[in-house]
């Protein structure tokens, strides 16, 4: 289904929200379950494209014998790039996909001279990683799926409600509705509490929106609870039950969206995971790999005969 066109930036203000919330999140361990240097049998490659000012860089890990392969398109966290899912890439790769991480760059113009954390201007953004991708001719168009982590599950949810073009998602510990999770301050300290007021504050006042009204439309274009009717594939949320920085109920808010809509969804808690949780704690990590491992199999059944077992720890 073809959504109406939002208003020029709405999308690109709503999300910028989102980001701060992952200012102190710390450092990430991405090869903390997956090989953190090339491994045979996988090819590997970067490329650059730009659409419309919007400039993406891709990495890229093939696996061997001839495409088309299934793809999974996969979205970093803010603060990372698409190299730093090299490793994660490289595991997909054993297990017979096509895989590609994509980050966003836009370089200021004389109407918008300050840069920005969320650089989509509009729903057509949504499809330039995913167009760019489906012309690669190893990559098979029927069977890509989209993998993405925080600010990145949002993105992967949003390419799914906006495009159409993805078969099946899997999102960890995404933001479902902005706007709420804004003002819910439920399991934050002191000291987050004042800078959520800080946020709100800021954000409002960036948006360029002329009223409130306004304003909440921009917060809304950019929440993924709001599309579920357009997120018409299977999705897989996994979320750590102890995240303080994006409540687990985030995750619940569009599960619950998507269920009222008779769709295929499944919602993962990890117990005692916190944010990036993946990306931090070995086991847990292996949990959630092994979850999206499955779903993947089932949605996007690899053609290759898998190179490495389940459970194996790299």
């Amino acid at each position: 289904m073809r959504l109406r066109l939002l208003r020029r930036n709405s999308v690109q203000t709503a999300l910028g929200v989102a980001v701060l919330s992952l200012v102190s999140a710390g450092c990430h361990r991405h090869y903390v379950l997956h090989p953190k240097h090339p491994v045979t049998g996988v090819e590997e490659w970067s490329e650059q494209a730009e659409r419309d000012g919007l400039e993406m860089r891709f990495a890229w890990a093939r696996p061997l014998g001839s495409g088309p392969f299934p793809t999974v398109l996969v979205h970093p966290e803010a603060w990372s790039d698409a190299k730093d899912m090299r490793g994660i890439l490289r595991s997909l790769a054993l297990e017979g996909y096509l895989a590609v991480a994509v980050d966003y760059r836009r370089q200021p113009t004389p109407e918008r001279p300050k840069s920005t954390f969320f650089v989509w201007q509009g729903p057509e953004d949504a499809s330039a990683a995913v167009d760019h991708v489906l012309t690669q001719p190893e990559v098979d168009s029927d069977r890509l799926a989209a993998i993405g982590y925080s600010q990145g599950a949002m993105y992967s949810l949003l390419i799914a409600a906006y495009t159409g073009k993805v078969s099946t998602v899997v999102a960890y510990y995404p933001i479902a509705d902005i706007e709420a999770w804004l003002h819910d301050d439920e399991g934050r300290n002191w000291a987050t509490r004042q800078a959520f007021k800080w946020v709100r504050r800021t954000f409002r006042k960036r948006s360029g929106a002329e009223s409130l009204e306004e304003y909440r439309g921009m917060l809304r274009a950019g929440s993924p609870v709001h599309h579920a009717a357009t997120i018409d594939v299977p999705v897989l949320l996994v979320h750590g039950h102890a995240d303080k920085r994006v409540n687990v109920k985030e995750s619940r808010r569009i599960a619950q969206a998507l269920r009222d809509r008779s769709r295929d969804v499944e919602l993962v808690e990890i117990d005692r995971g916190k944010h990036v949780f993946n990306f931090k704690n070995a086991e847990q990590a292996q949990e959630a790999w092994l979850l999206t491992l499955a779903w993947l199999e089932e949605n996007l059944p690899p053609p290759l005969p898998r190179s490495v077992s389940s459970g194996q720890r790299y």
